[in-house]
């Protein structure tokens, strides 16, 4: 027994000894390789001194010869030796080793290229702890690379690679959580790995991180930090970045708002083919925002990012062609991109493609076209595409006539909060009794458009108190809808409000304020307005007496055809009211009068053919 052991203990030594032997030579080529402990450097004899190691089954050793080999280090390179000492490593568990010759069977080095013994040797590294075996292997389970595609196996491997400190795994490890790819969305998990990755300089995970601040995405909400790490990435040349910098400059995310400086950031990435910041500088450009505006420049910066397939852009560079701004005017170039901005998706464009077979612009006019085109946008919920399909549902215009199909477009466009669509379901069931309640319907979207600052709307629900339509009878309700129309410039609005006043309905009495209502729809040719401020001025209500203001405003009624103008008009020419007697005149205007069934007019023809 005492000898065994006597054995055993001095192959322990001997083991030892060896280890020791190839340590000691290992380090003397590291010494040489990098230049260390007084040692100049030189590949050379570094290499010597890893053979020396190796002839003790130094696997560093083994492995740094192949290295040496790969890339012609102190020897002619030989893809052939460098893949033998890899080899020889790797099959001795050297984790690194098993790792390059992974590469070298998925890139063809020296070898076939075989996807399988690549990930055979990838997966031998990674289980042994290698990050960069660990992130290889993720991106092989990402993209379905020889294997089947698993996200949850990806972000396994990427997960064991980011708490080694690996930099790409760590941003793209945050990614994964924030989209919910192969793990559950965690946003605190997220911003924690965006975070790590930002820390080391990673610009894409500075920019996440920034996106995290600037949302309140796994971290409190802080707009001033979302800036910082935006312009630490945009200054490392992060483009996203700086389309986001630019962003925050425009609107005044973290940073006093500054439009030049806006500009100047989207310039930065629009002149190196940032799709989004040439539209965004083409959008600067439209509006003149912290550059001096032009149309040119702005169908410039809007061509460049269509021509990358950048939808929002080909869908304004079809508005620019429609409207001639910045380019010639053509209808034909505007379909041609909204087409190709409709193929995309975009919805808007759907609906202007829809507007020109409507309209027959750039394409021969077409409704069943057209219709299929708003039908593709307004089933997708597009609001303009659905009230326009209520509307020509309304006037059979493209499909056959259908009331019912005009109030289920409206109503979708309604309940999604089209102001004009609530509007038009409104003016629906007033006109069209669709169903028992159909008045009371129209005023609940009258109402509805109204309060959100509708002023027809606010005009017709006024109507509707006044007279009872829908609603029960209110003059002071109808006083206030008209107001508020009136004071948007709604004529007739102008005009119901005036005779408020006058008769004192729903208002207190005031002649004076009638006048100044009923100034401003005369003022815009409304002829019961201009008849009304006659009829004041003639009996000097709200105004001093003035039979010539009184016979003016007369006359221009009148001439707008108005029955009981005409008829006072011909009072004042055959009285000589505010005029010089004048009896054909007057009979002039009474035959106009009498023609259209005004039966003052008629009796007084009757009266004067008697004399």
């Amino acid at each position: 027994m005492n000898r065994l052991l006597l054995i055993f203990f001095s192959w322990c030594c001997l083991t030892l000894s060896v280890a020791a032997d190839g340590m000691h030579y290992f380090l003397l080529a590291e010494d040489y390789r990098l230049g260390l402990n007084g040692q100049a450097q030189n590949s050379t004899k570094a290499l010597q001194y890893y053979k020396k190691a190796a002839r003790y089954n130094n696997l560093p050793a083994i492995h740094n010869i192949g290295v040496h080999y790969e890339l012609g280090h102190g020897v002619k390179p030989s893809t052939t030796k460098a893949l033998q000492y890899y080899l020889k490593a790797a099959q001795q568990d050297y984790a690194p080793s098993q790792y390059k010759l992974s590469c070298f069977y998925a890139q063809g080095y020296g070898v076939e290229v075989d996807t399988l013994e690549s990930i055979q040797w990838l997966r031998l590294a990674a289980q042994q702890g290698l990050p960069e075996a660990q992130y290889d292997l993720a991106n092989y389970y990402t993209h379905g690379l020889g294997l089947e595609q698993d996200l949850s196996q990806a972000a396994l491997w990427y997960e064991r690679a980011a708490q080694q400190g690996h930099v790409l795994a760590q941003a793209t490890l945050a990614s994964l959580y924030e989209h919910g790819l192969g793990v559950v969305v965690d946003s605190i998990q997220a911003a924690h790995w965006y975070e790590q990755a930002a820390q080391k300089g990673h610009l894409e995970a500075q920019n996440g991180l920034g996106l995290c601040y600037e949302q309140g995405f796994g971290v409190e909400l802080d707009r001033s930090e979302a800036f910082r790490w935006y312009q630490q990435a945009a200054a490392g040349g992060l483009l996203d970045a700086q389309c986001n910098l630019a962003r925050c400059y425009l609107n005044g995310i973290g940073v006093m708002r500054s439009a030049s400086d806006a500009a100047s950031w989207y310039r930065k990435a629009a002149q190196k083919g940032h799709a989004l910041a040439q539209y965004h500088l083409g959008c600067c450009y439209a509006q003149g925002l912290g550059i001096t505006k032009s149309e040119t420049e702005a169908a410039h910066w809007y061509r460049m990012a269509a021509q990358q397939g950048l939808e929002e852009a080909q869908y304004q560079l079809g508005i620019c062609y429609e409207d001639g701004s910045g380019v010639p005017q053509s209808y034909h170039d505007a379909m041609e991109w909204y087409t190709r901005a409709a193929e995309q998706g975009s919805l808007q464009a759907q609906y202007s493609i829809g507007v020109c077979y409507y309209m027959g612009q750039g394409v021969e006019q077409n409704h069943t076209k057209a219709i299929e085109w708003f039908i593709r946008a307004a089933e997708q919920g597009h609001t303009e595409a659905q009230t326009r399909m209520a509307a020509c549902y309304e006037d059979g215009l493209g499909v056959k006539l259908d009331y019912f199909k005009a109030d289920y477009w409206y109503r979708q466009a309604a309940d999604n909060g089209a102001l004009e669509a609530q509007y038009k379901l409104a003016e629906l069931h007033f006109y069209y009794d669709l169903n028992d309640d159909s008045k009371a319907e129209a005023v609940r979207w009258f109402t509805i458009a109204a309060q959100r600052g509708h002023k027809i709307a606010q005009y017709r629900l006024g109507w509707c108190y006044e007279n009872g339509e829908g609603v029960t009878s209110d003059m002071a309700q109808a006083a206030g809808w008209y107001l508020k129309a009136a004071e948007q410039g709604h004529t007739e609005a102008e005009f119901c409000l005036g005779k408020c006043y006058y008769y004192g309905t729903g208002v207190h009495k005031d002649a004076a304020l009638a006048v100044t209502w009923f100034n401003k729809a005369a003022a815009k040719g409304y002829t019961d307005a201009q008849f009304a401020l006659g009829v004041c001025y003639k009996n000097g209500q709200g105004v001093e007496v003035d039979l010539a203001q009184a016979l003016s405003w007369f006359r221009k009624a009148a001439l707008n055809g108005l029955a009981k103008a005409q008829y006072n008009l011909g009072v004042f020419y055959e009285l000589g009211i505010g005029v010089e007697v004048d009896l054909p005149e007057a009979i002039s205007w009474y035959r106009m009068a009498a023609a259209q069934g005004n039966y003052e007019a008629q009796k007084a023809l009757q009266e004067l053919e008697r004399e």
